[in-house]
């Protein structure tokens, strides 16, 4: 379980790969935005083999202007979960 936060803020954003033979959960913020015009946000990818993978924390991978926004990845052998508020600038609810 990861508790605190994971600042991965740079022109050229953090790639995190998390991976587990049981369960993995996120609970402390994630930032993998960007400052350069040009660079796409970072990646966020979460491995549970044989357990769950929940990700319980806000994530921004805003990207620059002119780039694309981060991503985020669950793959689990039991239940992948996301239960905190997903936002992405383009959605409309």
């Amino acid at each position: 379980m990861i508790e605190g936060p994971i600042f991965g803020h740079s022109d050229s954003p953090a790639s995190i790969y998390l991976r587990a033979a049981d369960s993995v959960t996120v609970r402390g913020s994630v930032d993998l935005s960007t400052g350069d015009n040009y660079a796409n946000g970072g990646w966020l990818d979460i491995y549970a083999t044989n357990g769950d993978a929940t990700l319980a924390a806000k994530v921004r991978g805003q990207g620059g202007g002119l780039g694309g926004g981060g991503y985020v990845t669950l793959d689990a052998g039991q239940d992948a979960s996301i239960t905190a508020p997903v936002y992405h600038p383009l959605f409309r609810v």
